[in-house]
């Protein structure tokens, strides 16, 4: 029987727009995961996690996928509140996705944990002939809001390896290991089509889908 108590245990909340392939992008976190055309709208509070051992640690990602809207104060506290990190996603080519972060950073100011890491995922690199997003604006954003930025692709698993690796890392470093050695950046799987190029300054690490 597994000791819960060696276990480390991480709630980490979704927040995005419709249509930005959040729901797709936490489905990438679970084992042997498989890309589904038809995804339902998030309507209440999906539930779902992972376990992974890291350097002997037990960690237990669990995955809170909150609606676009939300109705309540009561839903926004628990949304924004005890949470060990935030994931905000955005869809490259839409825009108005982008723009929303900002209420949901402002939200978790107003509501949530002071002390949690926030991700910024700019999802949806397969529709790079349709961006609207720049990767320069992804990253000024990141850079003033002291944000971890990662642009992904949920569909065709750019980036997605990569991201699942490092949530758990970044998650003991800033948690267990504050104060410690700093946990090993998780290596990215060799892929021939892999043109992606990775930048880590002052202390957060941005990646992309472009070369620059």
């Amino acid at each position: 029987m597994e000791n819960q108590k060696s276990e480390h245990r991480f709630k980490i909340s979704f927040r995005a727009n419709s249509q930005t392939g959040k729901t797709s992008l936490i489905e990438r976190f679970q084992v042997d995961s498989r890309w589904r055309d038809a995804v339902s709208k998030t309507n209440g509070i999906d539930y779902s996690f992972r376990r992974i051992v890291i350097s002997d640690k037990k960690i237990k990602l669990e995955l809170f996928d909150f609606p676009y809207q939300v109705f309540s104060n009561r839903l926004a506290y628990t949304m924004y509140s005890n949470n060990h990190a935030f994931f905000l996603v955005y869809d490259i080519s839409n825009m108005d996705s982008f723009l929303s972060v900002n209420r949901w950073i402002q939200g978790r100011r107003e509501y949530g944990e002071k002390k949690a890491l926030i991700f910024l995922i700019g999802n949806k690199c397969e529709l790079e002939d349709e961006r609207k997003v720049s990767y320069e604006e992804g990253r000024l954003l990141a850079e003033k809001e002291g944000l971890i930025f990662v642009e992904v692709s949920a569909k065709t698993l750019e980036n997605t390896n990569f991201l699942v690796g490092l949530v758990p890392r970044k998650l003991i470093e800033f948690f267990i290991h504050e104060n410690q050695e700093k946990v090993e950046e998780p290596e990215r799987i060799n892929d021939p089509n892999d043109i992606h190029k990775k930048i880590v300054k002052n202390g957060f690490l941005k990646m992309s889908c472009n070369l620059w």
